[in-house]
């Protein structure tokens, strides 16, 4: 297996200590996270190299690649020095709160052939997959609109998410997910115009073949009532989906390719089409599990 090793053990960090633990061909060796209680914080099953600084993780011999799960503003330091000790990198996003930053990054990766990635992890979620698959095969035709509306509980004051030095502010820290996953599908953009409400933020985005885009975001809700929403808008077809971490799709359109349709579909499981006449049909997919699909 791939041996990994983890930069950053916060809640998030230990999640993903659990799925790549979960997996066939990789496997934790180290850890590093300056928390005094850090040896607590990992299952008593992980026998693993646990390190107070990120240097000395990046210094393991036994390390092949490293896991940038700390926040923002550390990632490009911690790549480009895993770069140089010859280590490829799988980074969250955002993967730099510059363009410099992000440029050097990639420069310093290709020049030394290591591999460095970004958790989009949206690509990977079956609702999207699906939209993408359908879209690339040219089954709605062309894209005219996207509207996501996300109503996210709110993150306490004093939190890092707030210092945009630290975070690139909510569309960087939290909005490239979507900006990511529909530009599989509405191709590359520009953004035209933001309204920032500093808690709430929405842009207009004009994707250049021809949709228009807004994003809408507000991170000031009681968690029992967070909700995302987005609605996308084809030639011949309607689609929305529900949750961050997508957990329903419904979609209906014009299937004049019925046999195109169906190879699509059946290639996600647990999709259900149906046909009130000759052409127009629906699509309902639920993930049972969010969490499991996460």
């Amino acid at each position: 297996p791939g041996q990994i090793g983890i930069v950053g053990l916060g809640d998030f960090g230990l999640f993903c200590m659990a799925a790549f633990d979960a997996s066939s061909d990789m496997k934790v060796v180290a850890v590093a996270d300056p928390r005094p209680d850090l040896a607590a914080r990992m299952p008593p099953t992980n026998r693993v190299s646990a390190y107070a600084d990120w240097r000395s993780l990046i210094g393991d011999p036994s390390v092949e690649m490293v896991h940038v799960a700390t926040p923002p503003w550390t990632h490009a330091e911690i790549a480009l020095a895993a770069a140089a000790h010859g280590k490829s990198v799988f980074v969250e996003k955002p993967l730099a709160l510059s363009l410099a930053d992000a440029d050097a990054m990639i420069a310093a990766f290709e020049e030394a052939g290591l591999a460095l990635g970004i958790n989009y992890v949206m690509r990977h979620q079956s609702i999207y997959r699906l939209l993408i698959a359908l879209s690339q095969r040219g089954l709605l035709g062309s894209i005219h609109r996207i509207a996501l509306e996300n109503g996210a509980q709110a993150v306490p004051r004093g939190h890092w998410f707030w210092d945009r030095d630290q975070s690139g502010g909510i569309l960087v820290e939290h909005g490239v997910h979507f900006f990511d996953a529909f530009r599989q599908i509405a191709g590359d953009a520009r953004p035209s115009v933001t309204f920032d409400g500093g808690s709430r933020i929405s842009t207009q985005i004009r994707y250049d073949q021809g949709a228009w885009g807004s994003f809408y975001h507000d991170f000031s809700l009681d968690k029992r009532i967070e909700r995302l929403d987005a609605t996308l808008l084809f030639d011949t077809g309607a689609a929305h989906l529900t949750g961050w971490i997508p957990e329903a799709l419904t979609l209906r359109a014009i299937a004049r390719d019925i046999n195109g349709w169906r190879e699509v579909v059946s290639a996600c499981p647990g999709a259900q089409l149906s046909s009130k006449d000759a052409e127009v049909i629906t699509i309902s997919y639920a993930v049972p599990d969010r969490t499991a699909a996460y």
